[in-house]
């Protein structure tokens, strides 16, 4: 089974407001990206902050157990609400997220923890799949406040 995470508890600091429920074409940022994931993955879990207001969805919504710990907190969360093996993870502020993309980061993690893209040296952390054994290791660094992805 291949989950989906979306990450929509960030602060928004620059925008100042939250970015899960601006419109885009019709629709919330979250659940775009939402409905786009959907289409490479069997289920999609989205991962909040405490108290923060979402729109009615059909999707699994958890939250984050302590508020600014960020992505890395935000990955622990949600692999341990997943069903699947293999989860792909990405932020609500994606809109033109690719299908096809998800799907061939899927198809190239093979035996490996993660499946990370790299581009122009950046490392795209929240555009990536991991495996759910990972989980431990993120609540470890997570309980240690090493905090980068």
């Amino acid at each position: 089974m291949r989950s989906a995470l979306v990450f929509c508890g960030g602060e928004s600091i620059r925008m100042g407001k939250d970015k899960a429920t601006l419109p885009f074409h019709g629709e919330t940022l979250v659940a775009r990206v939402s409905r786009l994931v959907s289409q490479a993955a069997d289920e999609v879990v989205w991962v909040a902050r405490p108290g923060q207001d979402l729109p009615v969805t059909t999707a699994t919504v958890v939250r984050d157990a302590e508020e600014g710990l960020g992505p890395l907190s935000a990955l622990a969360t949600g692999l341990r609400a997943v069903s699947g093996d293999l989860v792909f993870v990405t932020a609500c502020d994606t809109p033109l997220l690719r299908p096809a993309v998800v799907a061939r980061l899927f198809d190239l993690i093979g035996d490996h923890d993660a499946c990370v893209p790299v581009r122009d040296g950046f490392t795209m952390t929240l555009c990536a799949v991991y495996r759910r054994t990972v989980v431990d290791e993120a609540e470890r660094l997570v309980a240690t406040r090493q905090l980068a992805v």
